[in-house]
């Protein structure tokens, strides 16, 4: 009999508040660009209020380099609410084609 070796894959989602301003994006997204990364998926929704929500996701990070992502994040002048979750998958995200 084989055994089967279960993987799991995981997501890390960054989620954030920050100020609604035209440099706000680029900035989050200089911090990934810095680490060699390309979220697999970026949402930005505009408040009434001034504040944008931002939501991004990136796959196969280890958590030496998700804490230092959060901390850079939470360094950005403007940020007002940043949380992080992994999301765990039996098989690998495939795009539809």
């Amino acid at each position: 009999m084989t055994s089967r070796v279960n993987y799991l894959y995981p997501t890390v989602h960054f989620s954030l508040t920050a100020d609604n301003h035209p440099g706000t994006l680029p900035r989050i997204l200089a911090v990934f660009e810095r680490a060699g990364l390309c979220p697999s998926l970026l949402k930005a929704s505009q408040f009434v209020d001034g504040q944008t929500a931002v939501d991004i996701y990136t796959e196969d990070l280890d958590d030496w380099l998700q804490e230092r992502l959060y901390g850079k994040l939470s360094a950005l002048v403007g940020i007002s609410h940043l949380r992080t979750e992994v999301i765990l998958r039996a098989e690998p995200r495939k795009l539809a084609s």
